[in-house]
């Protein structure tokens, strides 16, 4: 969620009572407009002061009207309370959730010198959009097709077993023009007869299903339209080894603004993710984009009497 908090000076100084106050009162909107959810992250995307951008936050400069940009994330409460449960079960407590792509997108940050880009995850069986401004996560989404879709896509068109697709993806360059005039070999299919296949004809399916996936995630995806106009980096994440070794280069070819792209990896197992390691880092160290406010508890008249006396 993207929202936007106000406050008129009239030429006075803005403070930092001023940025609390505006983050409160957006963070209780939220909560009176949905109080299923919990806010996990809080990100500072833009600040405007006299309608001029700042890079920082103002405080302690002087105007009339400051206008600071939010990026929300929520999660539903009952996720959270479920995961205190398992957690409490363990003896240990839940401080925190972080989103995982966020933490990612630090990395990107970090390794690749670069605070503005697209970043697309490419999984078996989901694909994830993050954008990230001036080192803020303004935008997320998740969508629950991926990579498995190619696989299913070959064994129902070609009526293949799935130990054949595997053995076929797994060991055939795609992205190699020059093997794609041959037919397949007896050797890929797997307990099943053999039958006359061109890799041309493998290939085109396997292409239609990879337009599909990243026309709807990325290419037609109207949320991150905008975004797309201006100069931004497009990190690729392919999380199958295979697909990214045999696949890479056709999947790029798929992506509208394809020379804005680079391959960010090899495919990790996730005994190899160091993603809990890096969420360490961030909660350890902080993040200078992300705002943490504290809201202010609704006092009884009683609790504010005796908090004037001892305040």
């Amino acid at each position: 969620m993207n929202i936007s908090g106000f406050k008129k000076l009239s030429g006075s100084q803005i403070s930092k009572s001023d940025i609390s106050l505006i983050l409160n009162r957006i963070k209780n909107i939220i909560f009176e407009a949905d109080n299923s959810k919990s806010i996990i992250h809080i990100f500072n995307s833009n600040f405007f002061l006299d309608n001029e951008k700042c890079e920082n936050l103002p405080i302690g400069l002087y105007g009339d009207f400051y206008h600071h940009h939010l990026s929300v994330f929520l999660v539903n409460k009952n996720n959270i309370k479920n995961f205190q449960k398992l957690f409490g079960e363990c003896n240990l407590n839940l401080n925190r959730v972080i989103i995982k792509s966020f933490v990612d997108g630090v990395k990107v940050i970090e390794n690749q010198n670069t605070k503005t880009f697209f970043k697309i995850d490419l999984n078996d069986n989901q694909i994830k959009i993050s954008l990230f401004d001036d080192s803020s996560l303004i935008y997320f989404e998740h969508f629950n097709f991926g990579l498995n879709f190619i696989y299913k896509d070959l064994s129902k068109v070609c009526s293949l077993n799935e130990r054949s697709v595997k053995k076929i993806l797994s060991d055939i360059s795609f992205d190699d023009d020059n093997l794609l005039n041959n037919f397949l070999n007896k050797d890929f299919f797997i307990n099943e007869k053999y039958r006359k296949l061109s890799l041309m004809h493998i290939k085109n399916i396997i292409e239609a299903r990879i337009e599909e996936m990243i026309d709807i995630s990325f290419n037609n995806n109207i949320n991150i339209f905008d975004f797309k106009k201006s100069n931004r980096k497009i990190f690729l994440n392919i999380g199958n080894k295979d697909i990214l070794k045999n696949l890479a280069k056709t999947i790029t070819s798929k992506i509208n603004l394809n020379s804005r792209v680079q391959i960010l990896n090899k495919a990790q197992d996730e005994h190899n993710d160091i993603s809990l390691i890096n969420a360490a880092e961030i909660i350890v160290k902080g993040w200078d984009k992300e705002a943490l406010p504290m809201i202010q508890p609704k006092k009884s008249i009683i609790s504010r009497f005796f908090s004037s006396l001892f305040n």
